[in-house]
């Protein structure tokens, strides 16, 4: 039995992204519930130098969709970052899960030996396709969604790790 790169990226960024929108939707109900405006708390961040919670969600999405359509040969679909409320980064999420799961799994075939080149302000990363997934796409995934997860954990909102897990 293989096992395809399909079997380890598109299982795992639906699981995260499905639960970072669980995450969320937690988050608008606390706003609503305690009358707070809802960009509050998507434009709250942990340090005045990291992201807002906004942000983490464009990270997220960006890393996710980037990494599909770079291991699929497929062009990346742009997004213009301008979510700001939780019904617009909840629709991010969504656009991001159809595009994901929209590849047809051919598309992939021996994605896990093509050469990912990203240029950074620090200059090239390069990497095998599994590599990328590996070293870079799960960590920054799971990183831009538990930093959102502790900014709105940090502002009140009741979740827990089983919300982050889905279990």
């Amino acid at each position: 039995m293989s096992f395809s790169l399909t079997d380890t990226l598109v299982p795992t960024i639906n699981r995260a992204l499905k639960n970072f929108s669980v995450i969320l939707e937690k988050g608008a109900a606390f706003a609503e519930k305690k009358q707070i405006e809802g960009t509050v708390l998507t434009g709250a961040r942990l340090a005045p130098d990291m992201f807002p919670l906004s942000r983490q969600v464009q990270i997220a999405t960006d890393i996710s969709k980037g990494a599909v359509a770079r291991l699929s040969g497929s062009e990346i679909p742009k997004y213009e970052d301008t979510e700001t409320t939780f019904a617009e980064l909840q629709a991010r999420i969504e656009k991001t899960l159809k595009f994901a799961n929209g590849i047809d799994e051919a598309k992939f075939k021996d994605g896990d030996k093509r050469e990912i080149v990203l240029n950074t302000r620090r200059g090239d990363l390069k990497f095998t396709g599994q590599t990328y997934i590996t070293d870079f796409v799960l960590p920054n995934i799971y990183f831009h969604v538990t930093t959102a997860y502790a900014i709105l954990r940090h502002n009140g909102v009741e979740v827990g790790k089983t919300d982050f897990l889905g279990f």
